[in-house]
């Protein structure tokens, strides 16, 4: 379907054509991703254990060590930039820097599941920043700060 893209189903002309569509868009808009994750489109049930201890399961999940992304069909329009927020936190850190830190403490609800630790609240703004839907003006200035400064750096 695209380099680096795997479906797990039989699909017909225009819904390959739709979903070409739909993950070259997220890939276009997808600042400091290298493209250097797997992506595997799934029907398959996707857990984790932090998923299964909250009751629930989850629609994506980015694993750092095999560089895949592995993503429920019916949801990738939602959750692809999201899990490309993880694969570039796992390359950068940024959810560990003092500086997001102190962004991820001025959160008081930890019942929301993005706001559960740093790296979901990462992958959650970054979501939100690509995608021209991130209101906060703090985490706006620190996602465009950190873009323009890697961006212009050259390491992407």
């Amino acid at each position: 379907i695209l380099p680096n893209v795997f479906i797990t189903k039989e699909l017909d002309e225009k819904q390959e054509k739709i979903l070409t569509g739909i993950i070259q868009d997220k890939l276009d808009s997808a600042l400091l991703y290298d493209n250097d994750y797997y992506i595997i489109i799934t029907d398959d049930k996707l857990s984790t254990g932090a998923a299964y201890a909250a009751g629930g399961n989850t629609v994506g999940v980015t694993d750092g060590m095999f560089k895949t992304i592995r993503i429920n069909f019916g949801y990738i329009y939602y959750a692809l930039s999201h899990e490309i927020g993880h694969a570039v936190d796992n390359k950068y850190g940024f959810s560990e820097t003092e500086e997001f830190l102190a962004l991820y403490n001025r959160e008081t609800d930890r019942e929301y599941y993005f706001n559960r630790h740093p790296a979901e609240y990462f992958a959650n703004g970054y979501d939100l920043f690509v995608n021209g839907k991130l209101e906060d003006e703090e985490l706006l200035n620190y996602f465009t700060k950190i873009t323009e400064t890697e961006v212009s750096d050259g390491h992407i």
